[in-house]
């Protein structure tokens, strides 16, 4: 039987959209963002195309790796300057945005594999490799941040607009990325002098910083890396390390990486607005991160590459979690969950760097006998472990990513507007 109870109407589930176009920025912000673009886009050009003319007239030997950074650098700069100048003419033209709520994540994903297949092939059976390898390079590190926040964007809906997403994707990497690396070398230097000093003032200590200098002064290291490996090995030097690789990059990076959201705080974004944002962040700081630090790898290429996918899973997934950090901020400066945020990013990015830096360390030629403890075998073993938590960190960034956006999803469904009401509920 029929209910004489008037229907309640149904929550629009389909598509989930902001409720109103973005409140622009100033005029004078948009003209400095579209100069700036451009200014970034015509450096990364410039710098590109002439590391690409050196390689191609120096050394065969460096031939490909420099070709290959060259080429890097200006999908880095060049891509995203321009793409940051595009959205910011398109703004001063008064031109509105559309959703982000974009296609084709899964076929990114395909993209990649072929990609990834392809360029180790022309490496393996060296077809040309100084001029054909660059673009499969390129591709292999620009699709899977791309593929990541497509997925993601399409998953919530369009509960942000395309010229946010773009321009947070340029600021994470073009002013987060750049940022970073300064401050990273500024501590690195304060603490490599430190650690030279500490070291110095040990027994044996001076003898072994004569032996290091004197290796790097004749150059024979070259032909013969494991020479250092007494050196890296050397428990100062490991502790010097580990304390820059997971303790000072991760507070550096986590803190910058989502920048770019905090200039555009007055916008005062929703929770998923927040979080797709800072997701892009992240996206674009492993975008220039990826292409520049892979850029030299070449036998081993496609395992790096594939490798590298769990940093970039890392960068958007912490991005994505400093970005409900900024919530929590913008919306009513709650900093105990903004810091614990903090924290967990911080904490995510030192798991992985340090577990990174032990299969390095494991990894080094030579580093059974330089130990007077295990032997090649048991390093074998240790770098497999090392491996299998890493890919257990990896799985649970990634669940924790999906478990994040399917949470933010169901949210935007209960607070989307009724049909015919034209009013929304803000979750500050």
């Amino acid at each position: 039987m029929r209910s004489n109870q008037p229907d309640k109407p149904r929550r629009a589930e389909s598509t989930l959209l902001p409720a109103e176009q973005p409140r622009s920025a100033p005029a004078a912000v948009r003209i400095l963002t579209l100069i700036a673009g451009l200014c970034i886009a015509v450096l990364g050009l410039l710098i590109g195309s002439l590391s690409i003319l050196v390689g191609s007239l120096g050394d065969p030997l460096n031939r490909f790796a420099v070709v290959t950074a060259g080429s890097s650098i200006i999908a880095a700069g060049t891509g995203l300057g321009l793409a940051v100048a595009w959205q910011a003419w398109h703004s001063l033209q008064g031109k509105p945005s559309a959703p982000f709520r974009p296609r084709g994540g899964w076929l990114l994903v395909l993209a990649f594999l072929l990609i990834v297949a392809t360029g180790q092939a022309i490496l393996s059976l060296n077809l040309l490799p100084a001029a054909a390898f660059a673009p499969f390079h390129i591709l292999a590190g620009v699709l899977p941040p791309l593929a990541i926040l497509a997925l993601v964007g399409r998953r919530l809906g369009g509960w942000a607009w395309g010229r946010d997403v773009i321009l947070q994707l340029g600021s994470g990497g073009l002013l987060s990325t750049p940022l970073a690396f300064f401050l990273e070398m500024a501590a690195l230097m304060a603490l490599s002098i430190a650690a030279l000093l500490g070291l110095a003032l040990r027994p044996g200590g001076l003898a072994l910083l004569e032996e290091l200098a004197a290796l790097l002064e004749t150059g024979s290291w070259v032909n013969d890396p494991t020479q250092l490996v007494p050196a890296i090995v050397a428990p100062s030097f490991i502790l010097l390390v580990l304390l820059v690789v997971a303790g000072i990059v991760p507070l550096v990076e986590e803190a910058v990486k989502t920048i770019g959201l905090g200039l555009m705080a007055y916008r005062r974004p929703e929770r998923s607005q927040a979080f797709l944002w800072g997701l892009a962040s992240g996206a674009g700081f492993a975008l220039v991160e990826g292409l520049l630090n892979t850029s030299s790898a070449s036998e081993n290429w496609a395992a790096v590459i594939l490798l590298r996918v769990g940093g970039t899973l890392l960068h958007c997934f912490t991005g994505g979690l400093m970005g409900l950090a900024w919530h929590q901020l913008i919306s009513g400066a709650r900093w105990r969950p903004a810091t614990g945020l903090y924290l967990s990013s911080v904490a995510i990015h030192s798991l992985w760097n340090a577990l990174s830096l032990g299969i390095g360390l494991l990894s080094l030629d030579g580093l059974g006998s330089a130990r007077a403890g295990p032997g090649p075998g048991i390093a074998g073993l240790g770098t497999a472990a090392l491996l299998g938590a890493l890919a257990l960190v990896a799985l649970a960034m990634g669940i924790g990513l999906v478990g994040l956006t399917l949470w933010l999803r169901a949210r935007n469904i209960s607070e989307a507007p009724m049909p015919g009401t034209g009013s929304q509920r803000h979750d500050r």
